[in-house]
């Protein structure tokens, strides 16, 4: 369960700073930030998997 808020986290973090790095026009910035933050959201899906796995 804290994993879960730790990706959440992350991935509400980086998704600001893609969209602050978008409205200055940081091109860079904003496919970084915006990547890491699916990635983010991968991580927490599939941690969701695994523990459903765990429970069965």
């Amino acid at each position: 369960m804290n994993s879960q808020f730790k990706h959440i986290g992350f991935a509400a973090l980086y998704i600001i700073i893609a969209v602050v790095a978008w409205f200055i026009n940081m091109q860079i910035g904003t496919v970084v930030f915006g990547l890491l933050a699916l990635t983010s959201i991968y991580q927490l899906f599939s941690d969701k998997i695994v523990e459903q796995g765990e429970e069965k």
